[in-house]
């Protein structure tokens, strides 16, 4: 008999991002790894100082903080959280997301924001055109994309050095060069 084909494995849907938020989710707990209270993760981030061993992650959900004992990103990533010691604990975080506030995130070089950061950011375009705020960002392959909702509806702003003209992040301005299309 034939079996059928495998399915991917179902992943929660990804909640857009709304709003101003004040934390960073840094990785998702998808099972347990071995029996000493290791997990398996899902990175979100691209940062991956901001896992390191000795940093403060919390819970999603629970807000519970927990330090990180050690990360491994080499082949299946894993963590091992400080009091989680059993396999028993380790699959209770099964599903669990592991953030941080955005004030305890490792410093970006000038010039680069992490998504949280930009949610909210009023954007216009060259000629001065109020196109709304930002409120959400899509990774691609190749670059981000700003989704700007406002009074023309929504607008998809590539984040490339061609369009996104400058960026005050006291102000929390973002000018862009609308291309041909965008609209």
């Amino acid at each position: 008999p034939r079996r059928p084909p495998r399915r991917p494995p179902r992943r929660p849907p990804r909640r857009p991002l709304t709003g101003v938020s004040l934390s960073l989710t840094l990785a998702r707990v998808s099972a347990p790894h071995g029996v000493h209270g290791e997990v398996r993760i899902r990175v979100d981030t691209d940062v991956p100082e901001n896992l390191e061993s000795g940093r403060r992650v919390y819970l999603g959900g629970s807000g519970e903080p927990r330090e990180i004992e050690s990360l491994h990103l080499v082949g299946r990533p894993r963590i091992k959280l400080r009091g989680i010691d059993t396999r028993e604990d380790a699959q209770a975080l099964r599903g669990a997301e592991l953030v941080i506030p955005i004030h305890e995130a490792v410093p970006l070089p000038k010039g680069r924001f992490y998504a949280a950061e930009l949610l909210g950011v009023h954007v216009v375009d060259t000629r001065g055109d109020n196109l709304g705020t930002i409120r959400d960002v899509l990774v691609t392959g190749s670059n981000d994309v700003y989704v700007v909702n406002g009074p023309g509806g929504e607008v998809l702003v590539p984040a490339t050095s061609e369009v996104v003209q400058d960026f005050n992040p006291t102000t929390r301005q973002m000018t862009i060069y609308m291309l041909e299309g965008m609209r």
